[in-house]
């Protein structure tokens, strides 16, 4: 062999070698691809997507959270995986966003997508600045599966449908939900006969103001958008528009345009021009989701048919990702589209700056378009969002009570434009003050009592003709035509939801239902809090149709309406009471099998924290799977809503003994033993007041052996201990005195008994309430303004118990017959001490004035502006004192200015603004939903500009498109 030829075998031989040395360096083990890569190399089944998800919460646990929001047929946890900065609060101002995928079990690409979805979030924040900025001005909501028992029948490889299309009772899901067009559904009957993961959706939906959403199918590819049906139910081809029908074929070609072949509109044999179309148009789809979402809530949502193949292989799921993952970022982005702002009451709203409103919210204002039949509503916290394509809008702001308010904005396409509003009461606060003689009332109210004088203050009144027991439908029939015939002194609503999506209906009586009247206090009756105790909700409806019948008619009524703002609640248990029938009934409990009177916030309820007992109990609970106790949705309703009116005055009726139970209902150590609260003198005389009327009560009625109540009447927890109870609650929590009243020995009273408890009350519920109009009441003003003043603190010396005032500067303490002191203070203003009196009459009034704590220079131009109000002759020296005044304090700003400019900008002064209830700010807001109360807490904090675009970067920032690769990831979980 020649050299030459050595020569070139010799480098033949050693290129090999270095191929096959090359070939084994770059053949990476899987133990080292990055985690993006790995999820998409296989499918997830249900326990697989439970741990990652719960290891993706353990290694990114500051700005996420993983929680379950019910469970599926089989048991399975319907699990969804949160995402934003502020992981452990509700920042006002900031949207909630949702992805939904797997409802139909076999179609299984958006399952994987919104995992993949979830960990490119995790993973680039921090690191990407646009997903940063989505993250920190974002609620983000991601539940990968919502059919979990259909996915694990499904085959990998199954195109078309199968069998794991459906739950596991075999329902469509996407089927499932209540439809527009079928006039059979109504707000009372929609959750019934839904299968659990439709109900668990539906809650979810409906407790949680979402702005934007997209529910993510396969089986076609394109982007379909509202109404799926329509009136008609035409097979196909009819194009059933929504109102918003620009704003939805915008979201759904961002999604499109976005994806990589989605918007050429060709694919799974099918066309559809820029890969979109209205569902109606392509085929009919009743009782699917996304309408539901469109027509129950605030919530825009649109269904994303991903893949051809329903299951396809694996292998494909790379390439799904990257035909996705720039349009699943860029349509979360589209949540920030529009306009959104704040509704607050003008009476304390101040714009501090361009971020922020100091004020006191407007929970459910309308938010409407003109020209678009479609209306979104504020949150708890005052806030909405409105979405809506570049252009010029006419928006207006409507709140029950307020002057309706419109502006008009222009909204552009790469930031929100923010907008304020401040509203107006219709009815102005000054001089509202009733003109009934509340010493005459008050009399006719002591003689409630007496036997053989009352019948005379019920003169020409008419009794009722019907004692029937009520459905929760025919009740709410009663209180609707009710509120039609005495439509000048009624006002009806709904407070909240039960479990099973019943309204808790409430009824306003007073001269002027629809708003507060300075000076005039706020009574409330709630009955049925234990579904079987039915007595007390057939009362209060007795209640509210003889109150609309006599006004008008017989004066004692009339003066009491006029002077006092009832609210009347017959029902707060209609689940339980709709399980209810007879004498062995099991309603006492709501439909989560929870009594709602032990449901309340306690402060005893963490007594056993250190104790045995409590490892006991949760090793116990623990090992039998039983979940903690959460507050229940009629429960949080109550509490809402008894902390949003200045109530002064209530009473929670009960069966099962004849009785008026006061507070304490619970100790520390939960014993049968007298706890009175400061106020027992004041509870044992309201007390009396409704035992002393009644019929029979106040001879002590024992109902068993054990039963003995002096004059009907009982200290709760000298009968029975009762943690959790709704009457400690309000005592604890607001301004509200609250007691029990046990009506009857028996839980079931039968039709025919119900005339005779009628007439056994009838006194002693009109006496009751009376009881609001004794001890002080008064309102408090700003010296200088005359304005009033809210959250002053009302304390009477010698009563730990302290009250406050309402945002009218109005206040009310019932108190027994007396010489008092009351010490009024607020952090804005001087301590001021008040001697006064209480005696048989009326409430005796107090006007008081409190002075500003002011600076040197305040004190100043005040005392000059003042001298100038009396004297009309120093105007002239005023003015120029005034002016002087006003240029040495300008040439001090600006120095103070320069300085500061200088040193440290984060130490500038910063007030957050405050979204609290309206007067009672010292209390927390409360949750959502009951199924989030672990992972959603309040916060004070706010976003909030005036009525111009905001410009910020970052925010425009956010609807940008980005096509950058992903940066380097993470290799491991644990950070």
């Amino acid at each position: 062999m020649h050299n030459n030829e050595m020569k070139f075998l010799s480098v033949t031989l050693l290129l090999v070698l270095f191929y096959f040395i090359s070939l084994t360096n770059s053949q990476t083990t899987d133990d080292e691809k990055p985690i993006s890569e790995l999820l998409l190399s296989e499918y997830h089944n249900y326990e697989l997507m439970k741990k990652l998800l719960e290891n993706f919460q353990k290694s990114y646990p500051h700005i996420s959270k993983l929680y379950s929001i019910g469970k599926s047929v089989e048991n399975r946890d319907l699990l969804v995986f949160q995402i934003t900065d502020q992981i452990d609060r509700i920042e006002p101002g900031e949207p909630m966003f949702k992805y939904v995928g797997n409802i139909h079990g076999d179609e299984t690409v958006g399952r994987e997508m919104l995992i993949s979805l979830i960990y490119h979030l995790l993973n680039n924040y921090g690191k990407d600045a646009r997903i940063t900025n989505l993250i920190n001005s974002t609620n983000i909501f991601i539940m990968p599966s919502a059919n979990p028992d259909g996915f694990e029948k499904v085959k990998e490889g199954s195109c078309d449908y199968s069998n794991g299309r459906h739950n596991a009772h075999d329902i469509d899901l996407n089927r499932n939900f209540p439809d527009q067009f079928d006039p059979k559904v109504n707000l009372e009957n929609m959750f019934l006969s839904r299968e659990p993961e439709t109900v668990a959706l539906m809650k979810w939906i409906l407790s949680n103001k979402f702005v934007l959403s997209a529910n993510l199918h396969g089986g076609a590819l394109v982007a379909s958008y509202p109404y799926d049906d329509s009136n008609t139910h035409k097979q196909s081809g009819f194009y059933s528009s929504s109102p918003d029908d620009k704003v939805f074929k915008h979201l759904a070609q961002v999604y499109s345009q976005s994806h990589r072949t989605m918007h050429e509109g060709k694919s799974c044999d099918e066309f559809f021009p820029g890969g979109i179309t209205n569902g109606a148009k392509w085929y009919d789809v009743p009782g699917g989701m996304q309408d539901f979402n469109y027509i129950h809530s605030n919530c825009f949502e649109i269904t994303l048919e991903l893949s051809c193949c329903k299951y396809p292989p694996a292998s494909r799921l790379k390439t799904e990702w990257e035909h996705n993952r720039d349009a699943l970022v860029n349509y979360l982005a589209q949540v920030h589209l529009g306009v959104k702002g704040f509704v607050t009451d003008k009476l304390d709203s101040t714009i501090l700056n361009s971020d922020q409103i100091y004020g006191t919210p407007l929970k459910n204002a309308i938010i409407s378009v003109e020209g678009i039949n479609y209306n979104v509503t504020t949150s708890m916290y005052g806030d909405y969002w409105r979405l809506l394509t570049p252009g010029v809008y006419k928006v207006t702001a409507t709140a029950n009570g307020y002057k309706r308010m419109t502006q008009q904005i222009e909204v552009f396409a790469d930031h929100p434009t923010v907008l304020n509003f401040t509203l107006e009461r219709e009815v102005l606060p000054e001089n509202t003050f009733s003109q009934v003689d509340l010493n005459k009332l008050v009399s006719k109210i002591d003689l409630l009592i007496d036997a053989s004088k009352r019948e005379s203050i019920f003169l020409n009144s008419v009794e009722p003709q019907k004692f029937v027991h009520h459905t929760h439908d025919e009740m709410h029939g009663l209180m609707e035509r009710i509120s039609k015939k005495c439509a000048a002194i009624s006002k009806l609503y709904s407070f909240g939801k039960s479990v099973n999506g019943a309204n808790l209906y409430a009824m306003i009586l007073s001269d002027n239902p629809s708003i507060h009247e300075q000076g005039e206090p706020e009574f409330k009756y709630i009955g049925n809090i234990h579904g079987d105790e039915v007595l007390g909700r057939e009362l209060l409806i007795l209640l509210m149709d003889y109150i609309c019948e006599n006004y008008g008619r017989n004066e004692f009524i009339t003066d009491l309406v006029d002077s006092t703002r009832i609210h009347i609640i017959p029902t707060v248990n209609p689940d339980g009471y709709a399980r209810t029938r007879g004498k062995y009934p099991d309603g006492r409990l709501n439909a989560n099998k929870v009594d709602l009177n032990r449901n309340f916030p306690s402060p005893y309820k963490n007594s056993l924290a250190k104790s045995n007992t409590n490892k006991i109990i949760s090793t116990l609970k623990q090992a039998n799977n039983i979940a903690e106790e959460v507050i229940q949705p009629e429960t949080r309703a109550l509490m809402e809503w008894s902390s949003y009116f200045p109530f002064v005055l209530s009473a929670n009726l009960h069966s099962g003994a004849v009785v008026v139970n006061y507070p304490y209902d619970d100790n520390l150590n939960g014993a049968q033993v007298d706890t009175p609260s400061p106020d027992d003198s004041v509870f044992k005389m309201i007390s009396k007041s409704y035992s002393m009327a009644h019929t029979e009560m106040f001879k002590g009625i024992q109902c068993s052996i054990t039963d003995k109540f002096q004059d009907g009447i009982t200290n709760g927890a000298a009968w029975y201990a009762a943690r959790g109870s709704m009457q400690d609650w309000n005592y604890l929590n607001t301004n509200n005195l609250e007691v029990t009243i046990e009506l009857s020995c028996e839980k079931w009273i039968d039709e025919s008994q119900l005339e005779k408890y009628w007439k056994a009350n009838k006194y002693a519920l009109f006496s009751y309430i009376g009881q609001i109009h004794k001890g002080v009441r008064g309102v408090v003003l700003d010296e200088y303004s005359n304005k009033p003043i809210s959250n002053v603190t009302i304390q009477i010396v010698g009563n730990s118990h302290n009250t406050s005032t309402y945002i009218y500067g109005d206040f009310w303490r019932i108190l027994t017959k007396g010489s008092y002191s009351l010490i009024l203070s607020h952090p804005s203003y001087e301590t001021k001490k008040i001697d006064f009196k209480v005696d048989s009459g009326s409430a005796t009034f107090l006007n008081i004035t409190l002075r500003q704590i002011v600076g040197k220079y305040e004190k100043i131009t005040q005392n000059i502006s003042k001298v100038v109000s009396k004297n009309n002759m120093t105007i002239l020296i005023a003015g120029v004192v005034l002016i002087s005044l006003s240029s040495i304090l300008l040439m001090l700003g600006c120095y103070h200015k320069r300085r500061s400019s200088n040193g440290d900008k984060r130490s500038r002064f910063r007030l957050d603004a405050n979204f609290s209830t309206a007067g009672f700010h010292r209390y927390d807001q409360l949750v959502n939903s009951e199924e989030e109360t672990e992972i959603l807490s309040t916060s004070s904090g706010s976003k909030k500009s005036s009525g111009k675009a905001t410009s910020n970067d970052d925010s425009k920032k956010l609807l940008f498109t980005d096509d950058e690769e992903d940066e380097e990831e993470d290799k491991i979980f644990v950070r």
